[in-house]
């Protein structure tokens, strides 16, 4: 590639714009969120990762190479539907001007685990838990907000953001926090807790607009559990 150090990007979206030209929303490891018009006849993909030679620091910045970097990601059915849950996650939350390659590393290795049809819901909550962590808000498993060690055989209730209250009438048991810590998700319990954390704990950070790709999930697979 000729030009500017081209950054390692996943499309987040894709708008088509006048002729052969794309709006995109691009997550990037090294610059975070980046929003850019992209002028090109070849096709752009979703979930597939690329280098982008990339101009400006403006809001809106000029992509002026665009190729793929890596095998080709192929997401069906389920995982699609999952990878766009994620996506819309990225594209509400990850800030612009940030180095997100931990974030970027964990969104890539989602992408792949999907495709190989890993079970769904220990991938997403260990994402939603790093993405929680890349903003500054790492929701913490191991004390409670007395600074007191969890305990498995204790009770707490969730502020809201990332701490937990000791509580006896608490709805989340000590040992299932235990387990989300050490991202332990065979059992149902941990499962069903670690889902109603992070749900509450992104709510918190997305406000009360609702994320359009899980009603999309629910409507597409009314007759299986939701992962999203």
């Amino acid at each position: 590639m000729i030009g500017l150090p081209p950054v390692n990007a996943f499309v987040l979206q894709r708008t088509p714009y006048r002729e052969e030209s794309w709006l995109l929303r691009l997550l990037t490891a090294e610059q975070g969120q980046v929003t850019a018009h992209f002028r090109g006849s070849d096709p752009v993909y979703l979930y597939q990762p690329y280098h982008a030679e990339l101009q400006g620091r403006d809001e809106w910045q000029q992509c002026r190479h665009l190729e793929m970097a890596g095998p080709l990601l192929r997401l069906q059915g389920r995982a699609a539907y999952l990878a766009l849950y994620i996506n819309e996650l990225c594209g509400r939350l990850v800030p612009r001007w940030v180095n997100a390659e931990d974030l970027f590393g964990t969104y890539y290795a989602t992408l792949k685990a999907l495709q190989a049809g890993e079970p769904a819901e220990p991938l997403l909550r260990y994402f939603e838990r790093r993405l929680l962590a890349e903003l500054g808000f790492a929701v913490d498993f191991a004390e409670d907000t007395n600074g007191d060690p969890i305990q498995a055989d204790r009770h707490y209730r969730f502020d809201g953001h990332n701490r937990f209250i000791f509580s006896t009438q608490g709805p989340f048991p000590g040992q299932s926090l235990l387990g989300i810590d050490r991202n332990h998700y065979a059992d149902q319990e941990v499962r069903r807790v670690a889902k109603a954390v992070f749900r509450q704990a992104l709510k918190a950070q997305l406000g009360e607009q609702a994320l359009s790709s899980r009603d999309l999930f629910r409507a597409a697979f009314r007759q299986e559990d939701h992962s999203a």
